[in-house]
């Protein structure tokens, strides 16, 4: 008589597989729910994005810093370049007195000097474009007054206008505007110069409270520098009209001296009855 085959789909071995299966199926739902926990409250996780976060603070930090020191040694740099220009027209004085008698050293030691100079200044320009934003009017000044003694215009203009943005007083202001009255005369623009240069004398109506002395001077330099200008373009009645109305404000004529004497010399003695209103 033949056995009987176990029921493998009923009873205690379905049962059995039912069981199997639940855990199976309940260990499966809590990995999938352990998965959707917040990532703040995965232990390794957080930590990873703690220390993402520190990182990131720190380089940004670093950066900062490190940013902060170059702009310092930048500035360093740059008022060193301009004490160094400031001093190069004095030692030209020097030579040309030390070397009077001896005219191959006084042409090499100047031709030195203007080398230095033209170095000095394509240096502190690069300075001045890496530092925008953090240069004072004066330093701009400074820098423009010397490429204007080597007799080198160029690129000049874009400087004294970034000069003028920056400007917050009234010297800076009047300082700079010659600078660009010159510039435009010295462009072939004699008219646009002109212009600067009047705007440069209404300058303390926007800074009131100066003294008159003070304010005095200014003038006679306006005036003074005025007049150099119209000696290159070889007006000498305009020359000769604004050195007058310089000794107008400089009863001492300490303003003007050697304007007065360049305008004679280039133009001859003062002449005509020119018109002293300005």
């Amino acid at each position: 008589m033949p056995q009987d085959r176990p029921d493998t789909f009923g009873g205690h071995d379905l049962e059995g597989r039912l069981d199997t299966m639940k855990r199976e199926l309940d260990a499966l739902q809590i990995h999938v729910m352990k998965d959707r926990t917040p990532w703040y409250k995965q232990g390794a996780v957080a930590i990873s994005v703690v220390a993402l976060a520190f990182s990131a603070f720190t380089h940004y930090t670093s950066e900062a810093r490190i940013e902060r020191q170059d702009r310092h040694a930048a500035r360093a740099e740059l008022r060193s370049l301009i004490q160094r220009l400031q001093a190069l027209p004095r030692e030209s004085v020097e030579i040309s007195r030390k070397y009077k008698n001896d005219p191959d050293a006084h042409t090499r030691l100047l031709s030195a000097i203007a080398t230095e100079r033209h170095i000095l200044g394509q240096q502190a320009v690069e300075l001045v474009r890496e530092l925008k934003g953090d240069v004072t009017a004066t330093e701009y000044y400074a820098i423009v007054d010397n490429f204007l003694t080597a007799n080198q215009h160029a690129g000049l203009e874009e400087l004294v206008a970034d000069g003028l943005a920056v400007a917050k007083d009234a010297g800076s202001e009047v300082t700079l505007l010659r600078q660009a009255a010159r510039l435009r005369f010295s462009g072939g623009d004699p008219a646009g110069g002109r212009a600067i240069f009047a705007e440069a004398l209404k300058v303390f109506e926007k800074y009131p409270g100066h003294i008159p002395a003070y304010v005095a001077l200014q003038h006679a330099q306006t005036h003074a520098r005025w007049a150099a200008a119209e000696r290159t373009v070889g007006d000498c009645v305009e020359a000769w009209r604004h050195i007058t109305l310089a000794q107008g404000y400089d009863a001492d004529n300490t303003a003007v001296v050697d304007g007065v004497a360049d305008t004679e010399e280039t133009c001859g003695p003062k002449y005509g009855t020119a018109d002293t209103s300005g």
